[in-house]
């Protein structure tokens, strides 16, 4: 696909925005156990609520859907739009379906849209143990909740001026 098809031609309020959004980003946490994998991931509902927030707040729309791809596979259009400008970004995400029925749809697009919305906007996820560490060691250092970033100037600096779109 050409370039252009994933991006509107001009990016600079969008990416100012997107700058703003990821000074405030906290990680996603590792809400939900993978009983096959032994490990713990963070579901679609902890990384929309880690961003959520900050995207609003800094005027940006995402939304994802289906799209057609080759059949086992699944399509995804992840688009986030900068709702002043109009300016938008967007990804296409295609991976085959585990099952080729409801079940298997369901389950792959819940992956998808928690993969793609990740990489869109560079979120990490973090570890929740649910208190284990504390039960286990009562001489752990407790771990304190993550304050959220300071807003901050986009462009504080006389010497750097907001992005232009050539910078992409």
């Amino acid at each position: 696909m050409d370039s252009l098809q994933y991006t509107s031609p001009e990016v600079t309020d969008l990416a100012n925005a997107l700058i703003a959004v990821q000074h405030t980003l906290q990680p996603a946490i590792k809400d939900r156990e993978n009983p096959f994998a032994k490990s713990r991931y963070a579901t679609l509902n902890s990384v929309m609520d880690s961003c959520r927030d900050a995207l609003l707040t800094n005027g940006i729309w995402v939304t994802q859907y289906p799209v057609p791809a080759e059949t086992g596979h699944l399509g995804l259009v992840t688009k986030l739009t900068h709702a002043e400008s109009g300016q938008w970004q967007s990804s296409l995400l295609v991976m085959p379906l585990p099952k080729a029925d409801p079940q298997g749809y369901g389950s792959a697009m819940t992956y998808a849209r928690r993969y793609a919305l990740s990489a869109m906007l560079g979120m990490v996820t973090e570890d929740d143990d649910d208190g284990e560490a504390a039960s286990r060691d009562t001489s752990a250092k407790p771990r304190t909740a993550r304050q959220p970033r300071q807003k901050v100037e986009v462009y504080p600096s006389p010497r750097i001026g907001p992005l232009k779109n050539r910078d992409f």
